[in-house]
């Protein structure tokens, strides 16, 4: 992967800029009155037409911090930040609702119907949804944006490229995807697969790339203007500066008449200038803040903080390929060591909760009775002896790296560091402190990626088969941003792969079962603790926001959705 495919993730912020513009009419001046009599001819007196005065309303603006840089183009989105900006200006055949399950009223399919085998899906398109250019979405467009994410084989292409047999379009808005065998959470998998406006992207298309006819199928131009129909709009791109979205009038579905009309994303500064811009009502919404900052703004007078819940988890990702990580007691020895209470409490304790391995304990799927490891440096020792390495350990120094840009991330780092010196003083652990687009760039190849990262780990879609496959299935590594283990085992692939196709909830899921009890064993990862996200905003602005709710549940990509959004008029 490039590093112009790479663009994408840090913590951005949403800076939305907006002034009310008003149009006032002048007052007529007055008919001069003649002062004595004349035989010359007085001048011709004009009255003029009086305009009735016009005030527009104010422009409803949101600012927000959100991780930089944001990839716009929906073949290769990767990271949450791109996630959460891409659903505001595209949309997908189906989409969750509020309450966690589809909603066919909020996706461009009105209805489908699955075949008894679940190998045939056929969607009905709603009529008259128009794209941004102004030209109607149709079937054509949905087959081309599956074959372009297809082709392009990045971001989502894993989830479908495994499954997807054939797309066609039987007419302007019915649509036929055959699958090659059943996958069980298909429906779900589908709310991360975004439609384009094929017209647009092929006019803007270069016409010299590395996909034949369709020259670099608009990879350039998407990552600064958009060929979308959601309810928002790519006003303006300054990929890792700026990103301003504009509301789409012509929206088929619902926006709230509150919603912002312009949303300015930016990167987030250092934490006292969060603090500071929040206060002084510069920012809206952020969510980098480190534990003792959002403690201190609690109760602070028009700022309300949001816990939440779509699967997040504080994970510390092992490297299973760069000694002495590669062995798999070393592993087991410092997810024995590490003081899983004092990581919760450097985090903020109130918004953790106990782990039960590389899924968090709500999701849809996941066994919330799975036995997960506790500290117990008796049994750290044991794991540490049965090493290959461990009469040399001190000759492999351990970098741990945590994210600059994630304030909240250093202290949890530090607390497993201290509990592994604790465990073996030969055992050394460097905690350095890295940019995010470092650590981006590091995470494709398995030499350049660190030997422990932290890693704040959120589901694609809501479903425990979601996690499995992108952490942990071989066909992600190098290609997915959590991906970063390289386990690289065929038994837990073919593990994965048997759970993910079985159609029948209640069997997958115990299937699931059996997956997390082996990868808890092989201990790739070490889970500190699930979390909710405490996003920080201005209570006395934005008036009502469901995914601060906890709507829709676990509703991962949608917590920034805009349009659901009500701003104080």
């Amino acid at each position: 992967m490039t590093k112009t495919q790479a663009i994408l993730v840090t913590i951005l912020l949403i800076v939305i800029v907006g002034a009310a513009v008003y149009f006032l009419t002048l007052p007529p001046a007055p008919t001069p009155t003649p002062t004595s009599p004349s035989t010359t001819k007085p001048p011709e007196t004009t009255t003029p037409t009086t305009t009735p005065t016009t005030t527009l309303p104010a422009k409803k603006t949101l600012r927000v911090f959100l991780t930089a840089p944001i990839q716009m183009d929906p073949a290769v989105i990767l990271d949450w930040a791109s996630y959460q900006s891409v659903q505001n200006v595209y949309d997908t055949l189906v989409r969750l609702g509020l309450k966690g399950d589809i909603d066919p009223s909020l996706g461009l399919a009105e209805k489908w119907e699955v075949s008894s085998d679940g190998l045939t899906y056929t969607f009905h398109l709603r009529k008259g949804v128009k794209f941004h250019s102004g030209r109607e979405l149709t079937s054509k467009d949905v087959v081309f944006s599956v074959n372009r994410l297809i082709t392009i084989g990045q971001g989502p292409a894993a989830i479908f490229a495994p499954y997807l047999d054939s797309i066609k379009a039987l007419d302007d808005y019915t649509v036929e995807i055959k699958l090659k065998k059943p996958y069980g959470p298909f429906l779900y998998a589908l709310t991360t697969l975004y439609i384009l406006d094929s017209e647009e992207v092929k006019q803007h298309a270069k016409p010299t790339g590395e996909y034949g006819d369709m020259g670099d199928y608009g990879k350039e131009w998407l990552l600064t203007h958009d060929a979308g129909s959601g309810p928002y709009k790519i006003k303006e791109h300054l990929v890792g500066e700026r990103l301003v979205l504009e509301r789409f009038t012509d929206y088929w579905g619902y926006v709230n008449p509150n919603a912002p009309d312009e949303v300015t994303i930016l990167p987030p500064p250092e934490t006292a200038t969060q603090v500071s811009m929040l206060l002084n009502k510069e920012v809206d919404i952020t969510y980098t803040l480190p534990a003792e900052s959002i403690k201190e703004m609690m109760g602070k007078e028009g700022i309300g903080v949001s816990n939440q819940l779509f699967g997040q988890q504080f994970v510390f990702v092992l490297n299973t390929k760069k000694p002495p990580l590669d062995d798999v007691h070393v592993r087991r020895a410092l997810a024995y060591a590490l003081d899983y209470d004092q990581a919760r409490k450097a985090f903020l304790e109130e918004l953790t909760r106990p782990a039960i391995g590389p899924v968090a304990s709500y999701i849809p799927g996941a066994p919330k009775d799975l036995k997960y490891y506790t500290r117990n440096l008796t049994l750290a020792r044991e794991e540490l002896k049965k090493s290959k390495y461990y009469a040399e350990l001190d000759k492999y120094p351990i970098e741990l790296w945590w994210c600059a840009e994630a304030a909240f991330e250093e202290k949890p780092s530090i607390v497993f560091a201290t509990s592994v010196m604790e465990l073996d003083p030969k055992l050394k652990i460097e905690v350095v402190k890295k940019p995010w687009a470092s650590i981006y760039d590091a995470t494709f190849k398995v030499e350049s990626t660190p030997h422990i990262m932290v890693l704040l780990s959120t589901p694609w879609f809501p479903e425990v088969g979601s996690y499995l496959e992108i952490k942990f299935h071989s066909k992600y590594a190098g290609k997915s941003l959590v991906h970063v283990s390289w386990l690289l085992n065929s038994t837990i692939d073919k593990m994965i792969d048997d759970a993910i196709s079985t159609v029948d909830e209640g069997t997958r899921f115990s299937k699931y079962r059996s997956v997390l009890e082996v990868i808890n064993s092989m201990a790739p990862e070490i889970v500190a603790f699930d979390y909710g996200m405490a996003v920080l905003y201005r209570k006395d602005y934005i008036v009502s926001w469901p995914a601060g709710e906890g709507k829709p549940p676990y509703g991962v990509q949608y917590m920034y959705d805009f349009r659901f959004m009500e701003l104080k008029g």
